[in-house]
């Protein structure tokens, strides 16, 4: 009797030893879960500011880039001409580096150190409204607002004035060159037609090979006319109307209504890279170098 009665509270204090454990193993469980879970949540607020951190810096720094060409151009631009320069701007900043650009500005000139300075403690300020939240970051408007402020305080008339002066003078270049190769071209066709009207020989295979020589000249002096050197805006406007026609995706977007070509609308959104390397150029942003032209104009497709 004293045995069973022994045998039978042995067992209930095991049960509840077991109960005991179970409950401390899941206590035990649930806590490195919880804390797996602050560190997963921890890691992920730290990639997410990481990639804020650069982004915003990429952002603010386009901001001011793309603020000051906006003066260059009039006030009648149309808004999608502004998208593009945006666009060339933060393809631009995306390619070299805001951080890098950002160290040159400071030892480049007066006008770059100041605004690298803006750009840098209006970034810390934004970085310093991330503490204590959580994902996603974003800048504040007074942030934003306080920025363009600055930025607006910033002597930027001569600078603007220089930019519009050289692609100005760069528009007129290009429109007298055209102008002159359509008069030259014209002249030519005349010229050539008036040759081979008046060609006058003893036989017809005769006639007709004179005929084929002045035509073959006209070929090759239409070649010089067409290969002579160009300037830049104007490398840039045959580089686009060419990427234009063999890419199918972008074609309806400079085809007008009756089918044809929009050699205006190639020619304005020319214009607008080229106001910005005139920009990059007048800054001194970058050493705009032969080699730095031809891997612009190879970036048109």
């Amino acid at each position: 009797m004293s045995s069973f009665g022994d045998s039978y509270s042995y067992s209930l204090n095991h049960d509840s030893r077991s109960v005991a454990l179970r409950e401390e193993a899941e206590s035990e469980n649930m806590r490195r879960e919880h804390i797996l879970e602050q560190r997963y949540a921890q890691d992920q607020r730290q990639r997410s500011l990481n990639a804020f951190t650069s982004e915003s810096r990429d952002f603010l720094l386009s901001e001011s880039l793309s603020y000051i060409m906006s003066k260059c151009f009039p006030s009648t631009i149309d808004e999608s001409l502004l998208m593009r320069g945006r666009a060339v701007v933060e393809s631009f900043v995306a390619e070299e580096g805001s951080m890098s650009l950002l160290n040159q500005f400071k030892t480049k000139t007066l006008f770059l150190s100041e605004l690298a300075n803006i750009i840098e403690s209006t970034h810390k300020k934004v970085l310093h409204s991330c503490e204590g939240k959580d994902a996603p970051f974003k800048i504040t408007n007074s942030d934003m607002k306080a920025f363009h402020n600055r930025i607006d305080t910033m002597n930027t008339d001569t600078i603007t004035k220089e930019i519009v002066s050289r692609v100005t003078k760069a528009e007129e270049e290009f429109m007298k060159a055209n102008l002159k190769d359509k008069e030259t071209l014209e002249e030519l066709a005349e010229k050539t037609k008036q040759n081979i009207d008046n060609v006058k020989a003893k036989d017809s295979d005769t006639e007709n090979e004179i005929k084929q020589e002045c035509s073959a000249l006209y070929r090759r002096q239409v070649d010089n006319i067409m290969n002579r050197k160009k300037s830049i805006l104007e490398s840039m406007v045959l580089r686009m109307s060419k990427a234009v026609v063999t890419e199918e995706s972008v074609l309806p977007q400079f085809t007008q209504e009756n089918g044809k070509l929009d050699m205006q609308k190639i020619i304005d959104v020319s214009e607008v890279m080229y106001t910005f390397l005139e920009m990059v150029n007048t800054l001194k942003i970058k050493n705009v170098t032969s080699e730095y032209l031809h891997e612009t104009l190879s970036s048109i497709k």
